[in-house]
């Protein structure tokens, strides 16, 4: 009888697809069928390129709007809105913001809840037939006839509510998020329902902000003499209520984003939220008896004392790729190349700052590229690429390839072919093709030519390309780029690689099969220079303390087998190959620990909302534990709100989860605001002690449980900087226990390693600990039984849960000192080996003329005049693969090693035209070992290796060292 079509987009989608709405509404809505619009609005730009208010858009197309602020209000008001298209023959729409859209909760969905009332007399008009005449009448049906349909449906099923007193002087009038910040506002201050009848204040919560109900708002603003109209952005709401009161013979006086005196009030921009609009209120409302006025200034007080808090330095995490991600090398350049960014995860390149990704503007969906083509022609420069998503390019992105064809201007389009749309939650692309098929497209629509670079070239065998297609591995991008700014007109480079964290759930889940294989870094050939890091921007990559220096390592659980690490010009790359069943030791084996924690200590019953802020990174399983929780609520018989906000987070981006459980049915805003958190679960300090997150809790109220682990955030890898690595410097958990009630800390991340070899189960056991010390108001049996719900990894999920509430018994290893550096008497045993004992004889030599002549120099000196008297050439490199002690370590450490792969690429080999590392297994250890024992060779006529310039220099760095020490102990002392 009917069809319900349901549109969604965000902001930009409403605003691109402005043309299809317009139209799609004037034809109107036939027979039973019904039309819903759902317009995502980031007032707040928390995940979006520009902030949305999709309200004006809505209206100049001629669409209704409802404002839903709860999940329950989607359900319920998105039934109003179907049953009022159906109606009235208009499309209609939701308004969902982004705390609603991010946010969940317990909804009520029984089929008996909704009965509409349909207005008698009225019959729709539609026409598909959009011609001239047609148009004309159907315009007069959509602004006109629709309109009074629209409201003959909201009188008989009235929608809009009024609160408060009913000879109120004060009204407020706010819709959605606004409604129910509001409440929390006057909750704060100390204003009950009963105080706001004292005061005179009344409240309408509108639910259609589009056309606004004339009568229910005269009704509402009868006997009022000052209205307030709160709402985020410009003036939309507040247009309408003026509007519908302007000609009233009495009014009150209209106040919103201007005072009464024509002041700025509410702002224009951002969002609110209670702290904001607590201060607001006590701008405009009358004078305050005197114990509620003592009340707001508590609270006004508090809010004061939270905005002065001091928040650690470094304490910002911003998103990064995951480990593996294409995109860490995808979108790299060359020097002297630009680059166009656009929507997308690579689009995060834009927030980490490094020159060599060339990004020199940015896009809107759709339009990548077309600055270029009005830019080319009064450009000195030839050539440019641009970034570009699959699911872009199969959504609006093929037209923005097609007029650069059009115009003929020189650009390359990098088409970052990951196979998910990663950033919303990694959907398949809608319309997308394989890529040998796109190539042949790509070639009929102009493309000059098509590089693919392929993460698996096998995969191609036998699939037709276009025939100006060319295929390689994705190691030769840097040989791409260079080709492709030669070609004259448009050229396209497709990156063939799976999105990692797609890949990752792939293989927990078991669709794929665990790579046989892993890399680990030696850390004796490491010379801890990072180049591994520049040239995969891998967050697995860790720095760790040696007693030769800091060297990389690679963190195995969080790593997502990529390699590209392993392009760094480097030696001390080791590929283990792994027979079936083999892994990291404490993972491969598969032994879930046991634990037998006392029963955790009772927890006091709710009688009001109780909070909890859980801040953590992302890719860490934050949202799954607060989806666990809420779900034990439920089956506790509590009523959750739960809210994530994820942001633009990936891997090593902070990620935050608010949760708020009340005994009974209630709309708490779903994000906590100052000081109202009755629980931090600090999964990650760093994270809980930022300026967005800290002046959330308090001293007076809030309890802790902390991770003391701090996890590098990517900018410090970067930049090889050692977060509060100082003396005396004040950490983020130094921050959160000086600013809660009483806390408990534990090496959360530690005992995860510890028991699991996987850093992934430390919430779960921050989770434990937390309930064990009765912090979390829910019972042991509830969430387990959540967990056992969720269904993934039950086992040891449930093994984490028990380890953190035995935490006081299960203390993870204390965190490894830092390694103290070699003695002068290790240092010359390694001279020994390296060379000879003569070689030796030469540093100790001059140290001892060191030590005696200038002690307080003399540490750093040992140190530089040892790394450079023991460089890692052809010989040194192979002496130390084979010690037996890395040997050793590696069987310690893996589980059913089948051989072992050392990844070198001399100089010597490169200069003869090796272009890539050679891989050498077990049958090149004799070679190694003849190697190795060549070392007499070194620097002499008959050293092959020393012969390339690169040698050489090392040679001649020692002798400058030593010569810039010995002018430096000639010199006269300084009087």
């Amino acid at each position: 009888d009917g069809v319900v079509g349901i549109w969604y987009g965000k902001g930009p989608g409403v605003d691109r697809s402005g043309d299809a709405l317009r139209h799609a509404n004037l034809a109107g809505t036939s027979g039973l069928s019904a039309a819903l619009v759902l317009a995502g609005d980031d007032h707040a730009c928390k995940s979006s390129s520009i902030p949305h208010h999709s309200d004006f858009s809505l209206l100049n197309v001629g669409i209704p709007i409802l404002q839903p602020g709860t999940p329950q209000e989607i359900l319920d008001f998105g039934l109003y809105a179907i049953a009022l298209s159906r109606h009235s023959g208009a499309w209609t729409s939701l308004k969902l913001v982004t705390n609603v859209c991010d946010g969940g909760g317990m909804v009520d969905v029984a089929l008996d809840r909704h009965a509409f009332t349909l207005p008698e007399g009225y019959r729709k008009i539609s026409s598909g037939l959009l011609v001239p005449t047609v148009a004309n009448s159907l315009e007069f049906e959509a602004y006109v006839r629709r309109m009074d349909a629209v409201r003959a449906f909201h009188d008989l099923n009235p929608i809009d509510r009024i609160h408060g007193a009913p000879n109120a002087r004060f009204g407020i009038a706010a819709a959605g998020k606004a409604y129910y910040d509001l409440r929390q506002a006057f909750t704060d201050l100390g204003f009950d329902d009963a105080a706001l009848h004292t005061l005179g204040i009344r409240i309408a919560q509108y639910a259609i902000t589009y056309p606004v109900s004339a009568s229910f708002t005269r009704d509402f603003a009868a006997g009022l003499e000052t209205l307030l109209v709160l709402e985020e952005k410009r003036s939309f709401l507040e247009l309408q209520i003026k509007d519908a009161l302007f000609n009233s013979a009495q009014r009150p006086t209209v106040i919103g984003k201007l005072d009464a005196t024509g002041q700025p009030l509410i702002p224009l921009t951002g969002e609110l939220d209670p702290d904001l609009i607590a201060r607001l209120l006590l701008r405009c409302l009358p004078p305050l008896p005197a114990e509620l006025d003592a009340c707001a200034r508590r609270r006004i007080a508090t809010l004061d004392a939270a905005a002065a808090l001091d928040t650690p330095a470094a304490t910002i995490r911003t998103p990064n790729y995951c480990p593996g991600c294409p995109h860490n090398r995808s979108t790299l350049l060359l020097d002297g190349q630009i680059s166009g960014g656009g929507i997308g995860c690579h689009g995060m390149g834009m927030l980490l700052g490094e020159v060599h990704r060339g990004y020199e503007f940015a896009a809107q969906m759709g339009s990548e590229g077309a600055a270029w083509i009005g830019m080319s022609p009064f450009s000195e420069r030839r050539h440019i690429f641009q970034n570009m998503g699959d699911g872009t390019l199969f959504h609006p992105g093929i037209l923005a390839i097609e007029a650069a064809i059009a115009a003929g201007v020189n650009i390359t389009y990098r088409i970052l072919y990951n196979g998910h749309v990663a950033m919303t939650g990694g959907q398949d692309a809608i319309g997308a093709i394989p890529i040998p098929a796109l190539t042949r497209k790509l070639e009929a629509e102009g493309v000059k030519r098509t590089i693919i670079l392929a993460e698996d070239t096998a995969a191609y065998y036998d699939q037709p390309l276009a025939a100006n297609a060319i295929l390689r591995n994705r190691s030769a991008l840097e040989q791409t780029l260079r080709e492709l700014e030669q070609v004259e007109g448009v050229t396209v480079l497709i990156y063939d690689q799976e999105c990692a964290a797609e890949k990752r759930r792939k293989r927990s889940r078991g669709i794929y099969a665990e790579p046989s294989s892993r890399l680990v870094i030696h850390p004796r050939v490491c010379e801890g220079c990072g180049d591994c890091l520049r040239q995969s921007n891998c967050m697995s990559l860790v720095p760790q303390q040696t007693p030769y220096g800091e060297r990389m390592a690679i963190h195995q659980s969080s790593c997502n087998k990529d390699e590209s690490c392993a392009l760094g010009d480097c030696p001390s790359f080791v590929r283990i190959h792994l027979k079936p069943g083999g892994g990291p030791r404490r993972t491969a084996l598969k032994i879930v620990p046991k634990f037998d924690p006392p029963p955790p200590a009772p927890t006091p019953s709710l009688d009001g909302p109780w909070r909890m802020l859980a801040p953590g990174i992302g890719g860490t399983g934050v949202v799954t534990v607060n989806a666990i929780l809420a779900a034990a609520a439920s089956m506790h018989g509590l009523h959750a709100t739960t809210l994530d906000q994820t942001g633009l987070a990936q891997k090593g981006g902070a990620v935050v989860s608010h949760l708020t459980l009340t005994p009974g049915p209630a709309s708490p805003p779903p994000r906590i605001n100052t000081a109202n958190t009755h629980l931090l679960l600090a999964y990650d300090p760093l994270g809980a002690a930022s300026a967005a997150n800290l002046p959330l809790i308090t001293a007076a109220l809030t309890r802790a449980a902390v991770n003391t682990t701090l996890t590098p955030t990517a900018a410090s890898l970067r930049t090889r900087f050692v977060l509060f690595g100082e003396p005396d410097t004040v950490t983020p958990v130094d921050t959160i226990v000086s600013n809660t009630k009483s806390q408990i800390c534990l090496d959360a991340t530690g005992l995860a390693e510890t028991h699991f070899g996987s850093h992934m189960f430390s919430n779960m056991i921050l989770l434990g600990a937390a309930l064990q010390e009765g912090l979390i108001p829910l019972p042991l049996a509830a969430i387990e039984s959540a967990i056992r719900l969720n269904n993934v990894d039950v086992d040891r999920n449930l093994a984490a849960l028990a380890c953190g509430r035995d935490w006081r018994r299960q203390s993870a290893p204390p965190a490894a000192a830092t390694p103290a550096a070699l003695t002068h008497e290790q240092r010359l045993a390694e001279l020994t080996a390296f060379q000879n004992a003569a070689w030796a004889a030469r540093y100790d030599a001059l140290i001892q003329r060191v030590r005696a002549a200038r002690p307080e120099l003399a540490p750093t000196i040992e140190q530089a005049l040892f790394t450079l008297m023991t460089y890692k050439d052809e010989y040194e490199v192979a002496r130390l693969l084979l010690l037996p002690e890395f040997t050793a370590q590696l069987h310690a450490g893996w589980h059913q090693i089948e051989r072992v792969e050392f990844l070198l690429h001399p100089p010597l080999l490169r200069r003869w035209g090796l272009s890539t590392k050679m891989k050498l297994g077990p049958a090149a250890r004799p070679l190694l070992s003849l190697l190795a024992s060549l070392k007499f060779l070194r620097g002499g006529p008959l050293d092959l290796f020393g012969a390339t310039a690169h040698r050489r220099r090392e040679r001649a760095l020692i002798a400058w060292y030593e010569d810039i020490v010995q002018r430096l102990l000639d010199a006269p002392a300084a009087p």
